[in-house]
């Protein structure tokens, strides 16, 4: 009895596994990383690396690498992804480099605990804003959706092969445990978060704070995106 429940319950979740993917849509054609060194920067217990890698064959991105000044030589890693926030700020303010004031910035707080951690720029955001400047913010946010949505795509999938080349990345990198690499993140970093890890296997542990809502509250009424300044 116990059995069959469980093989019922292995083919349903297979089942939803491949649905999802299906709404995703196709993901790009990977390439080479190309990771980069830019700038680097001895802050209060740990170094902060400016790197810049190939997302696509088309786009190069750039994050912040914290890593402790002293630690294991094979180091555990976490993503950290920013919230919907301001958007010239993305990786900064996870990386502690621009942070409001009386919030905590999740990069230097893993690192202190021992992790290695790569802050990104979620598309629409810090360095993947509108180059042209015009239309930018939300505005901006809607245009790409609509671009992603006419190639078959969606900004979930977006999200999602940002944290699978940020764990390529991770993973290519020297001192680098490629087999305890976690995703963290509040708010639509949360999201974020989650949506990766159902499809991304070498993310092994997940921290989502707050980004979840129910349908009813979703719909009724409209939801505000948090401001930004």
């Amino acid at each position: 009895m116990m059995s069959s429940r469980i093989r019922r319950r292995s083919v349903e979740l297979k089942e939803i596994d491949r649905l999802y993917r299906s709404m995703l849509g196709p993901f790009p054609e990977r390439v080479p990383t190309n990771v980069e060194f830019l700038e680097e920067e001895e802050c209060d217990g740990f170094t902060r690396s400016l790197i810049a890698w190939d997302n696509d064959a088309t786009e190069r991105v750039r994050g912040y690498l914290l890593r402790p000044t002293s630690g294991s030589a094979k180091l555990p890693a976490m993503m950290a992804f920013h919230g919907h926030g301001a958007w010239e700020s993305g990786k900064k303010s996870t990386a502690g480099v621009d942070v409001q004031e009386g919030w905590v910035a999740l990069g230097p707080t893993l690192v202190a605990r021992g992790f290695a951690v790569l802050c990104g720029d979620a598309i629409c955001w810090g360095d993947r804003q509108n180059p042209a400047g015009n239309p930018d913010g939300v505005m901006y946010e809607r245009v790409v959706a609509m671009r992603l949505l006419a190639e078959g795509r969606c900004m979930a999938a977006q999200y999602v092969w940002d944290a699978m080349r940020q764990c390529d990345v991770l993973q290519s990198l020297a001192g680098i445990d490629a087999d305890r690499i976690g995703a963290m993140g509040v708010s639509m970093g949360s999201g974020h978060s989650w949506l990766s890890a159902l499809v991304e296997p070498r993310i092994s542990a997940l921290v989502g704070v707050s980004s979840f809502y129910t349908y009813k509250a979703l719909y009724a009424p409209p939801i505000k995106h948090c401001s930004t300044r």
